[in-house]
């Protein structure tokens, strides 16, 4: 598995005393970004709306997950005018 994550420029090592010293190379949120995007093809095929879709029809949000994710639009739709 290490050597997976060293390919993919998530972890480095040095040898250390007794066992190699793993340090990883991605910041929480690179690996995040990478994981959701990788979850999101595999499973709804890249499709950000059919996961979403999905969960409301399963009644997966909260109220507050709903607001959540109307503040994150409305700033998306900002940005994209700006």
């Amino acid at each position: 598995m290490a050597g997976n994550l060293e390919e993919k420029g998530a972890l480095h090592y040095e040898e250390g005393e007794r066992a190699k010293l793993y340090f990883p190379d991605l910041k929480r949120e690179e690996a995040a970004l990478q994981e959701t995007e990788n979850f999101l093809d595999r499973v709804f095929q890249g499709r950000m709306g059919m996961m979403l879709n999905t969960m409301v029809q399963q009644r997966a949000l909260t109220r507050e997950d709903v607001e959540e994710l109307h503040r994150i639009l409305e700033r998306a739709e900002k940005d994209m005018r700006e």
